[in-house]
């Protein structure tokens, strides 16, 4: 296991094959006791047509400690009226817990389906999923006090979504 990953690009990137297809991002494994810098970790579909979307790929991160704040995606490939499916993002330790009475500040504003994983350790979270994000937020022991969404923000969890009023 490296100790430290830092400042580095690491893509998976879907390839444009010809006029007509592209291919959906690939996967990323990493793991490492401190997660730092200012890269960027991505496994985007690559660019598609009117007919075709390749979905972003599969990124998971395993780390002691976290100061990173590079870009992390996993989006859907661009095609001429739509774009793919976004892919998964999972990294255990990514968002603080917060307590009951002292809920985190947790902030999404990329696209990405996030699957919280931590199901023995409640979070408490007060969330805001801004801009055009669309988030997904799956498995876990998650308790959200405020809610706020802007935009054209879109909030998915489990059976349930919520989108701005």
């Amino acid at each position: 296991m490296k100790k430290t990953i830092t400042d580095s690009t690491i893509d998976a990137e879907g390839a444009h094959i010809d006029n007509q297809y592209s291919g959906s991002g690939g996967s990323i494994w990493l793991e490492c006791e401190t997660f730092a810098g200012a890269g960027s970790v991505s496994a985007n579909g690559g660019p598609g047509n009117s007919g075709w979307m390749p979905a972003g790929g599969r990124v998971a991160i395993y780390h002691t400690s976290c100061t990173y704040t590079g870009k992390r995606s996993v989006s859907g490939g661009q095609g001429s009226y739509s774009c793919g499916a976004e892919g998964t993002l999972y990294e255990p330790g990514l968002f603080p817990a917060g307590t009951k009475d002292a809920p985190a500040s947790v902030t999404l504003s990329e696209n990405f389906h996030y699957v919280f994983a931590d199901e023995t350790t409640p979070h408490y979270w007060n969330l805001t999923v801004a801009n055009e994000t669309r988030a997904w937020l799956s498995r876990g022991k998650l308790h959200l006090g405020d809610l706020a969404l802007s935009g054209s923000a879109q909030l998915y969890l489990g059976d349930e979504t919520y989108t701005q009023a």
